[in-house]
């Protein structure tokens, strides 16, 4: 199996545009990865139909990027997991200006304690509609800055860790 690590020490320190470029670059090679793989295998079944659940940020101390036979494989995913996924199916049936979506989320801390939880969410856009395939997969809703912060995996459900690493790397204490 094909498994890069790719480390970006200078993500941190870009903005959120700079940070969404490279997302954006990312997302569309999970795509492609996608639409490749339906192409070989088309006995493949739809997102929809794979029923994969939505898991909160299943890595620990990173951020996987798992392709349709992985996400299938392990019967779940994350965000970006599905939307590429989408996307892919999308463009199998002759849509062409489909996406992956991303959608900023910053979450400030009610007690201004931390500094703001920011989070991608990926979403697909086909022309001027959009689908969170997230959502319909079972992501929980209303999920509070508490929740989010203090989940086991640090906070980072949509993918995105940055706001935290970047916290943690400046202050003194938790």
């Amino acid at each position: 199996m094909y498994s890069p690590c790719i480390l970006f020490r200078g993500f941190d320190g870009l903005d959120d545009n700079g940070r969404m470029i490279v997302v954006r670059a990312l997302l569309e090679t999970l795509t492609l990865s996608n639409w490749q793989y339906m192409k070989r295998h088309p006995e493949t079944p739809l997102l929809y139909e794979a029923r994969p659940r939505y898991v909160v940020h299943p890595a620990r101390g990173g951020d996987e990027w798992r392709d349709i036979a992985e996400t299938f494989k392990r019967g779940a995913g994350t965000c970006k997991d599905f939307a590429c996924i989408r996307v892919a199916e999308l463009r199998m049936q002759g849509y062409e200006d489909v996406v992956p979506f991303i959608k900023l989320i910053t979450y400030p801390d009610p007690k201004k304690r931390r500094p703001p939880l920011t989070l991608f969410h990926v979403l697909v856009r086909n022309g001027d509609e959009y689908e969170d395939p997230s959502s319909i997969l079972g992501m929980p809703k209303n999920l509070s800055y508490a929740e989010l912060r203090d989940h086991p995996d640090a906070g980072g459900i949509h993918g995105a860790r940055w706001g935290l690493e970047q916290w943690a790397s400046t202050s003194a204490s938790p």
